[in-house]
């Protein structure tokens, strides 16, 4: 604690006495950085493994979810295959081999949210965890704090009056003891007393306050180490690393230069927890999480639009990257033009941090899988809404009376058949089967239609692979005036033809769901082509019958599987889902995320939008505190239109998970790239390269068969 310096006269025995009686002073501050002086991470490839025998694989495909390897036993070759070593952390991530994160930003102590803070404590406890990565401000400095910037706010004023009085009833007692011992030393060398000098009251406030500031940080700090020492008990054997943002900066700038002895206290706390600290000095700091960058960057305002910070930063890094410092949720995505597309995505990590009114912040953290010796990762973003979330199959709530039963639902849309990607969209299907989903959103455009299309259209029929092995299916055969005339089907007939099946093939998938059709502009195209140049077909029925003679659904024959339509009569379309407006809305910008913030402001509701063909997501905070969420939901059709060079799309989908008899939802968006994704802790789509190569060993083969012929 700072103390005073007693001085007296200028003699020799004065001086004597003084200097027996000086009170202990605060050590000398030191300008120093006790930080760890941590360059951005680079994984390191890990030690070659021996090449594994070569089998003489005949055909690799999947089945029920396992790969299946046919191989021919006729080759002299070892067909074995062996189970990898594993040590115990990375068998206890998962059979597949998954690693998981849990990435948290802007706790701001003393300002943390607690009840945010064990929700999330809550739900990691369910997780098997491997990186717990806080990623900046998880403190706040008063003297740069966009909440409060009392230097006191720690204490209240009854607090700090009775730490006042006792630290000037013990000045006071220090100076009297002074005094007595002057006294002494003076009679005993029988000479007259000096006075020694006292503070002023104005010196004495000016102590006071400065001991209970170092109080005060003190306090603050301890309240930052039991929010990291809450998470290094539930996980004793994850791997804690703490990214310094701007406000670690600060104010262990300030501690080094006005209490060194708090920098001690840091130092000592991340030594006793094994905290790996990574700061170099500045205010931005990142953290390599495989090939994802998880970092806290001093860049972008607090009160920017959700979604702007992560573009302006994939502009700098050109990476994929989750960013501390903005305090609110976002999602951005961006395809790379070479050869190979690339795909690069940034996040925007909320905050645990009480929201102060007006400010467009929220409250939550993200997720992370990682395929471990793999580049693939897939990030969630869990926001937390009136202090709850759904994860997996299990509702997040700190009172057990409001957890209540739930729904699933899986929307995609974008396939443009003639034009679909059969990857991805097998991936979806794939994945949707599993999942068993209540619901189905088939979100628009499901038919490319290019043939009634007002854009040119290509004069030349295109046949695939599968219709040249398949030729005699193209054919019609038509009797007419006692003949008999053979004719290739038209476009046209071939697209409802792929409709009828596409359906057919999702009721079979999902037998009990509820499969909603909500068309889109390109659906609309056969009403609009009819009404503009067949108006008097419009509307035409057959006698009985409730639909239109030449309506999309009537002429694809849909109604057989019990698809309900959604269908304006417009170019956009759009129903409810609780609290949620599911459409297709014929709007787009520029920039991923972007379309998401202006349809919540014209429409004023959490929504998702397809015809982008990207991904994103976009949150704001009203004024009341309602957060409203709007999510671009990618596409599943080819990524490389004859009519477009290098656009900026992206393949995937959104689950949504919806409370029963309640308007809530919470919505897990679902990028998939080269035809596979990570979700639940499993990996689903196209199988990896290296577990294709490595069926001969050294490879997991939990989700592996092998066929001999």
């Amino acid at each position: 604690m700072a103390r005073m310096k007693v001085r007296s006269k200028t003699s020799r025995a004065g001086k004597k006495a003084a200097k027996r009686k000086t009170l202990k002073t605060k050590p000398i501050a030191r300008n120093r950085m006790t930080e760890d002086k941590a360059v951005k991470a680079v994984p390191v490839p890990d030690k070659a493994s021996p090449e594994p025998k070569a089998m003489p694989v005949k055909e690799v495909f999947v089945r029920d979810e396992k790969l299946v390897v046919v191989v021919d036993t006729t080759a002299k070759t070892d067909t074995t295959i062996t189970q990898p070593k594993t040590d115990a952390k990375a068998s206890s991530s998962g059979k597949s081999g998954i690693g998981i994160a849990l990435v948290i930003s802007n706790p701001r102590a003393p300002h943390q949210d607690d009840k945010a803070i064990q929700l999330c404590l809550m739900h990691s406890k369910d997780l098997d965890l491997e990186t717990i990565i806080f990623n900046g401000d998880m403190i706040d400095y008063y003297n740069r704090s966009d909440i409060d910037r009392n230097p006191l706010r720690s204490f209240t004023v009854k607090e700090m009056s009775v730490m006042r009085s006792e630290i000037e009833k013990r000045i006071r007692n220090e100076e009297s003891e002074a005094q007595a011992e002057a006294d002494a030393l003076a009679e005993e060398e029988e000479r007259k007393p000096w006075k020694i000098n006292t503070l002023t009251g104005e010196q004495l406030e000016r102590v006071a306050k400065k001991e209970i500031q170092e109080k005060a940080h003190g306090k603050e700090l301890g309240q930052l180490f039991n929010i990291m020492k809450l998470f290094r008990d539930a996980h004793p054997d994850a791997d804690l690393v703490w990214v310094y943002g701007c406000q670690e900066f600060y104010l262990m700038k300030y501690f080094g230069k006005y209490y060194p002895e708090l920098l001690d206290e840091v130092d000592k706390f991340c030594r006793e927890n094994k905290i790996q600290r990574v700061n170099n000095g500045t205010r931005n700091n990142t953290y390599n999480y495989g090939q994802l960058v998880v970092g806290h960057w001093y860049r972008g305002g607090l009160n920017s639009p959700s979604g702007s910070v992560a573009h302006l930063l994939m502009d700098d890094e050109g990476v994929s990257l989750i960013q501390g410092h903005t305090n609110r949720g976002g999602w951005t995505c961006r395809t790379i033009a070479g050869a190979k597309p690339r795909f690069i995505s940034g996040f925007e990590n909320f905050s645990l941090c009480k929201r102060p009114t007006g400010k467009n912040w929220q409250l939550g953290y993200s997720i992370v899988y990682r395929e471990k010796n793999k580049r693939r990762f897939q990030v969630f973003q869990v926001p937390i809404a009136n202090y709850g979330f759904f994860w997996g199959d299990k509702e997040y709530r700190l009172d057990p009376t409001k957890v209540g039963s739930w729904e699933k639902a899986v929307a995609f849309s974008d396939i443009h058949f003639r034009h679909e990607d059969p990857e991805a969209l097998k991936a979806t299907l794939d994945f949707i089967e599993e999942l068993k989903p209540d619901v189905v959103f088939v979100n628009g455009d499901v038919p490319d239609f290019p043939d009634i299309s007002r854009f040119s259209n290509s004069p030349l029929d295109v046949l695939t692979d599968e219709d040249l092995a398949n030729l005699a299916n193209l054919v019609l055969e038509s009797k007419q005036q006692g003949g008999s005339k053979k004719y290739i089907k038209p476009r046209l007939q071939r697209d409802f033809e792929t409709i009828y099946g596409f359906f057919k093939d999702l009721r079979k998938r999902c037998p009990k769901a509820r499969i909603i059709w909500v068309f889109g502009n390109h659906d609309h195209r056969m009403q609009g082509y009819i009404d503009e140049n067949a108006r008097h077909l419009a509307g035409v029925r057959r006698p009985g019958d409730k639909d239109d003679l030449l309506a999309l659904s009537a002429v694809t024959k849909v109604n057989e599987f019990g698809v309900e339509i959604v269908y304006s009569g417009l170019i956009e379309s759009s129903t409810t889902y609780g609290d949620l407006l599911v459409g297709h809305f014929y709007k787009v910008s520029n920039k991923s995320s972007f379309t998401a913030r202006n349809l919540i402001q014209q429409k004023r509701s959490s929504l998702i939008q397809p015809h982008v063909h990207r991904m994103g997501a976009c949150y704001k905070t009203l004024l009341d505190g309602t957060v409203l969420v709007g999510v671009e939901m990618g596409c599943l059709c080819r990524l490389d239109p004859h009519y477009m060079q290098n656009p900026n799309w992206q393949h995937g989908f959104v689950v949504i998970h919806k409370k029963k008899n309640s308007g809530r939802f919470y919505l897990q968006p679902i990028q998939i790239v080269d035809g596979a994704f990570l979700f639940g802790g499993k990996r689903f789509g196209r199988p990896s390269s290296a577990d294709v190569k490595a069926v001969g060993g050294g490879t997991n083969t939990a989700n592996i068969e092998t066929e001999k012929v």
